[in-house]
């Protein structure tokens, strides 16, 4: 099982698990996900494409539009 999370600034990626306690320490330090140590960078505007066994989608909003729903669980590449 893979946990990717992120926000508009920045995503990380990992196969283990990702340190809740840390990541709300660090959110609340310096206000987004940009930077957590424990995974892997990802570029953020491709979180919605990676491959998962839950996606759950709780943002701000305008992340999930009429633009991007078709490309929700997509890998890169496919149409």
């Amino acid at each position: 099982m893979c946990c990717d999370l992120g926000d508009n600034e920045g995503a990380i990626k990992n196969s283990n698990r990702i340190n809740i306690l840390a990541l709300l320490k660090h959110v609340k330090e310096k206000r987004g996900v940009r930077g957590l140590h424990g995974g892997d960078s990802i570029d953020p505007k491709l979180i919605l494409v990676q491959d998962c066994n839950i996606l759950s989608p709780t943002t701000l909003g305008h992340v999930i539009t009429e633009h991007t729903r078709f490309h929700v669980g997509r890998r890169e590449g496919e149409q």
